[in-house]
């Protein structure tokens, strides 16, 4: 749908609010709750968690993860970058990073650990006196980003997560499972609540998956 140039403007001031200056590098955070271990005889530890994301240089699809200043081979970036904002034409503008010392493969660690708990496993560190009762889990994200598709006077901020995991019969398909999480959710003038209400839901929305190929 062509916007027209008052409904642009509108719309391009929305869109400049959502997580501070639209140039400029914004920053969000999620903390997960990871709650205890229940009592029970299954024992898991994570052996990795793997960033295997792609980023692509100057992407002009905004669901592809890329960086301003085409810093997309810096990894000290990469490992925190979540989103990239877009003005009403769908031009790229400042990214959005987790803060430091803080990554994208916490957050699925986290996430996976609470799920994992949730559904009765023991998840274990080396440390444990039962480590060599625990099954190792393997982790690796192949896609983990939110991003914005602007349309007419309301934009829609999507996120998208595909994680595999591997791990001796953990799941009901066996040895390995693909995990995904996707939500879609539209907003018109937001803030950063918008895009923090988005990587909170997708996250949720992977969590739920994956209890469900969990045995």
């Amino acid at each position: 749908m062509k916007l027209t140039t008052g409904k642009a403007l509108l719309l391009a001031s929305a869109i400049a609010s959502l997580a501070g200056c639209a140039t400029s590098r914004g920053e969000l955070n999620v903390m997960i709750n990871q709650g205890d271990n229940p009592s029970s005889d299954k024992f898991v530890t994570i052996a990795s968690v793997n960033d295997s994301r792609t980023f692509v240089l100057k992407a002009h699809d905004p669901s592809e993860p890329t960086l301003r200043d085409g810093k997309i081979g810096d990894k000290n970036l990469t490992s925190r970058a979540i989103a990239r904002k877009r003005n009403a034409y769908g031009k790229a503008l400042g990214d959005i990073l987790l803060p430091e010392n803080r990554t994208v493969a916490d957050i699925v660690r986290e996430a996976t650990v609470k799920t994992l708990r949730e559904k009765g496993y023991v998840v274990i560190d080396k440390d444990s006196p039962d480590f060599s009762k625990a099954t190792p889990l393997t982790i690796t994200i192949k896609e983990f980003w939110c991003w914005i598709s602007p349309g007419a006077l309301t934009a829609a901020l999507e996120h998208r997560e595909t994680i595999d995991l591997s791990g001796t019969g953990l799941f009901v398909s066996g040895d390995s499972a693909e995990a995904t999480g996707y939500i879609r959710l539209k907003s018109a003038a937001a803030g950063s609540s918008a895009w923090q209400n988005c990587l909170e839901k997708g996250v949720e929305a992977y969590m739920t998956d994956l209890k469900g190929k969990l045995k």
